[in-house]
């Protein structure tokens, strides 16, 4: 049987790339209920006139956010959309997809027997498009609140990325209504997917890799070495400790976490030459009220508060990271 699937892609510039991000869609032959955009603050704006030809008749909705709010904000308007227009009866999953992944063609006939079988998130093989190595096959997560894409497929626990992201319209709706959201706001752009995947994994909820390689993402166009990649990084790995972590996953891995929040903040501030770890400690102090606000909310709906324990201490050094990391691998810089 058929599930019924909207795609929410968020887009900020970079036409070209939603063009055949679009085109790949059509290619698949599945029958989308509908294909919603949002439009990022985007400098030229989106032309829905130009996107239907593309779709191929496949139903088109652009949301256009005034200003650029971040990939999470953007996720949420998508999902509150599709919320409000579908019912469980009319919707089976939401399918994050951003505007530089590419789908298979053989993408929703591989993915169709995962999709049959009721999981709450689920993420494909993700090859990066450039090098055709694996971009993820989940993700690890460790004790100093970081996590690492996997460069093959095992069967251990794992988190997912949000390129390419099916959530169910259950775990969707639920969160909308415990939460108010699918997405931590606040968290604006990098390491939304972890915090979502680890929140899915305290709920008891149920993730799965779809074990194919049915999806290109050309980081090439967003891949970012900057320090406002970085800033946004770092502070969203210790926003997530500080919103969803038990109690318990606080204490039993508190000492990776102040060794690995001591490491970052040297080598970010050898690396940028500036105090900017600074900043994030004192943003983290500015916004707490609003963060204990979100912790209690997510809190109460955790129901086994020693489900995840004690973390796996960080395998690699900085610079193993930095081997490992896109900017490297994609530009063949030997460390």
């Amino acid at each position: 049987m058929r599930s019924k699937i909207c795609i929410i892609i968020p887009s900020f510039n970079l036409i070209d790339k939603l063009h055949l991000c679009l085109r790949s869609i059509v290619k698949t032959k599945y029958k989308i209920e509908e294909i919603v955009i949002v439009d990022d603050g985007s400098k030229p704006q989106i032309r829905k006139s130009t996107l239907k030809i593309i779709t191929s008749g496949i139903p088109l909705t652009i949301i256009r956010n005034p200003i650029s709010l971040g990939f999470a904000k953007s996720i949420n308007r998508g999902i509150l959309y599709g919320i409000k227009k579908y019912k469980e009866t009319d919707l089976d999953y939401f399918l994050l997809l951003n505007n530089d992944a590419y789908m298979h063609h053989d993408f929703f006939s591989k993915s169709q027997p995962f999709l049959a079988k009721d999981y709450d998130l689920m993420s494909p093989i993700i090859l990066e498009k450039k090098s055709g190595q694996i971009d993820s096959a989940g993700m690890d997560y460790y004790n100093d609140a970081t996590a690492v894409n996997r460069e093959k497929y095992t069967k251990r626990p794992y988190l997912l990325t949000a390129a390419c992201l099916f959530v169910s319209y259950k775990f969707a709706l639920s969160c909308m209504q415990e939460f108010g959201w699918l997405f931590i706001p606040d968290f604006v752009s990098y390491g939304e997917d972890v915090e979502l995947s680890l929140r899915a994994l305290l709920l008891s909820r149920k993730l799965q890799i779809i074990p194919y390689k049915i999806v290109d993402h050309d980081r090439s166009s967003t891949m970012k070495d900057n320090e406002k990649a970085y800033y946004y990084g770092a502070r969203n790995r210790l926003w997530t400790v500080l919103t969803t972590w038990t109690f318990n996953m606080i204490m039993t891995n508190i000492f990776g976490l102040i060794k690995g929040q001591a490491i970052y903040a040297i080598i970010y501030t050898i690396k940028f030459r500036n105090f900017f770890v600074l900043k994030l400690y004192f943003d983290s102090l500015l916004g707490f009220p609003r963060l204990f606000a979100i912790r209690k909310l997510i809190q109460k709906n955790i129901i086994d508060r020693k489900k995840i324990g004690k973390l796996h201490p960080q395998p690699y050094s900085f610079w193993d990271l930095i081997k490992r990391s896109r900017t490297y691998r994609l530009l063949n810089i030997k460390i």
